[in-house]
């Protein structure tokens, strides 16, 4: 079951006690009194979509025990900090955008699987991540500081999209160790496999994932 709520009537959401997928949008308020205790003891909620406001407390999404997907949206102020507490998730499935403030994906957990980036230009380094399973990645507007792709191919990737631009050795480097099905770099298909056509659209990543647990079922 999906439910959209718009902030700060969250109450609406935990009538719906099976609830699996939540899209929240988070009015800009200057309002502190609303907090998310509404959604507690929603254990089969599996996916969270929070889009604007400036609420950055994460930690009731550690009490999600089923969450395996979460997306941040233009979330004011979003920084390192905020994020830290998302290593106690199990998520699967992350996309984060228009966060500029964030500078470490060192908070990612060891549990993610699948990564979209859009407008993280904060960011140092691909070096923190330590995501063992990591295959799925998008990033477009989110080039680190170090201007690095080799990090990366610690993980084993099978379906990656960049849409900066990066040194012609870190890309070169990337594609020669890449063992995936998919890799396109700033719109040339880089590595294709027949049947695999995956057209990563603006925010699309959680459509993919649908689709693969969808296969795997």
């Amino acid at each position: 079951m999906y439910e959209d709520a718009l902030d700060p009537a969250l109450e609406a959401v935990n009538a719906f006690r099976g609830l699996a997928h939540a899209r929240l949008w988070l009015l800009t308020s200057s309002s502190t009194k609303l907090d998310f205790d509404a959604l507690d003891g929603h254990d089969a909620l599996e996916r969270v979509r929070l889009t604007f406001g400036g609420r950055r407390d994460l930690r009731w999404l550690c009490a999600l025990p089923r969450l395996l997907d979460l997306e941040l949206w233009r979330i004011t102020k979003l920084a390192d900090d905020d994020l830290a507490v998302l290593g106690e998730t199990h998520l699967e499935a992350l996309v984060v955008g228009a966060a500029r403030h964030v500078t470490s994906l060192a908070f990612a957990p060891a549990t993610l699987r699948h990564v979209e980036l859009e407008r993280v230009g904060g960011l140092s380094t691909f070096e923190t991540l330590e995501t063992p399973s990591l295959g799925t990645v998008i990033l477009n507007e989110s080039r680190p500081a170090d201007r690095r792709l080799v990090p990366l191919t610690r993980f084993p990737l099978d379906l990656v999209q960049i849409g900066d631009v990066y040194p012609h050795d870190e890309v070169a480097e990337l594609t020669r160790r890449f063992r995936g099905r998919m890799l396109w770099i700033r719109g040339d298909c880089v590595v294709d496999s027949p049947g695999l056509a995956p057209d990563f659209g603006w925010r699309q990543l959680l459509d993919h994932v649908d689709a693969e647990r969808r296969g795997a079922g």
